[in-house]
């Protein structure tokens, strides 16, 4: 916009300069004066100038709104109907390395990297999709093989994908969707794929760690999974201040009214008359059962049971069903604040009001924070 402006303004300056001269102004001399072109011509033309610009960059704003629009309730509709054909859909952003399972798609947004870390992968590109070998420095062609140990990016706003003919492993940097029957999974036992989630919960109040940091690289213990549970319901700032009502000998002081609270509240039992099983690890069905309670389901009533909520998860939308199965063999504090973000956008039994809704309604977090989570 500034150099239209400018080229507009030079022009109308050399006009007035070549005409400064010029008395002008009557019949006998019909040129224009020096104070016309300044004061009318040229705010005219800078006036016009602008309006086209704003009317045109309006346009272009509107038609770009538009498109977003319509990819959005495409891609809405083509998940629905996915999701009904019993194909599994994963998504994330990670830079960590991975088993796929045969048969399942591995797609990429622009500037996302693939490194196949074995053979059996070939690339599977959109109308308008590009994928790069940056190693060689050479474009790929639709289904051709990729090399193992070969980096390849996506060079285009459309993104593509890649296509797992058998079991085998990649590496993904970026922005990633896995789609098919198969499986994706981490291929590194040690890795931490979900600490953004864990920063986002910190900074909502919502997780605080332990006194050395997240430790996210272990599981949970069923006295830190009350506490999660009792900050998902809102209840925790009740709970810090509940009497010690319980028969455990191995319930740490720290834990001690939280675990009084969710005891008296039939949120949980413990595993004897005298232990509670504090330092237990945690299962996936396990912390499951508590989030889907925060969300309103009731086990006891019938909706879901302790020992399949994953799969009621996984038919509410909470988690993939290729996270289901992963969980089935981790279930760290990683997974755990995993589901435990992706719980406040998730609505309430019978409600369309979302758990994070909630939250803010009872003060626990603010109602701007809340319309953030998506």
């Amino acid at each position: 916009m500034k150099r239209i402006l400018s080229l507009a303004l030079s022009v109308a300056l050399l006009c007035s300069i070549c005409l400064s001269s010029a008395a002008g102004g009557s019949a006998e001399d019909p040129v224009i004066t020096k104070s016309y072109l300044e004061d009318t011509y040229v705010p005219y033309i800078l006036k016009t100038a602008e309006e086209t610009i704003a009317n045109r960059f309006d346009k272009m704003l509107s038609d770009f709104t538009q498109d977003l629009s319509d990819l959005s309730a495409t891609s809405g509709i083509c998940a629905l109907m996915l999701k009904a054909a019993g194909y599994s859909l994963n998504y994330g952003y990670d830079a960590g390395s991975y088993a796929a399972t045969a048969d399942l798609l591995i797609g990429g947004g622009l500037g996302t990297m693939f490194t196949p870390l074995a053979n059996g992968f070939v690339s599977y590109l959109t109308a308008s999709g590009v994928l790069i070998d940056i190693t060689d420095g050479q474009e790929c062609t639709n289904g051709q093989a990729l090399v193992q140990g070969h980096t390849y990016i996506v060079a285009s706003s459309s993104g593509t994908a890649i296509r797992a003919l058998q079991n085998t492993e990649v590496t993904i940097n970026g922005p990633y969707f896995s789609l098919g029957f198969g499986t994706l999974s981490s291929s590194d036992p040690e890795a931490v794929h979900y600490q953004r989630y864990a920063d986002a919960l910190y900074a909502l109040g919502l997780f605080s760690g332990t006194d050395v940091g997240y430790e996210l690289n272990r599981a949970a213990t069923r006295a830190e999974s009350i506490v999660m549970l009792l900050r998902l319901l809102g209840e925790l700032p009740t709970a810090q201040e509940y009497p010690i009502s319980y028969n455990f000998t191995d319930v740490p002081e720290w834990a001690s009214h939280y675990v009084s609270y969710a005891y008296a509240s039939n949120y949980t039992a413990g595993i004897s008359d005298s232990n509670f099983g504090t330092n237990q690890s945690v299962t996936a069905a396990q912390y499951l059962s508590f989030v889907l309670r925060a969300l309103g389901y009731s086990d006891k009533n019938g909706d879901f049971y302790w020992e399949t909520a994953g799969d009621f998860a996984v038919k509410i939308g909470l988690i993939s069903q290729s996270e289901n199965e992963a969980f089935k063999t981790r279930f760290w504090r990683d997974e755990m604040v995993l589901v435990s973000y992706r719980a406040l956008s998730a609505t309430l039994k019978d409600s369309n009001q979302k758990l994070a809704d909630k939250l803010a309604t009872l003060g626990i977090i603010s109602p701007a924070d809340a319309a953030t989570i998506s």
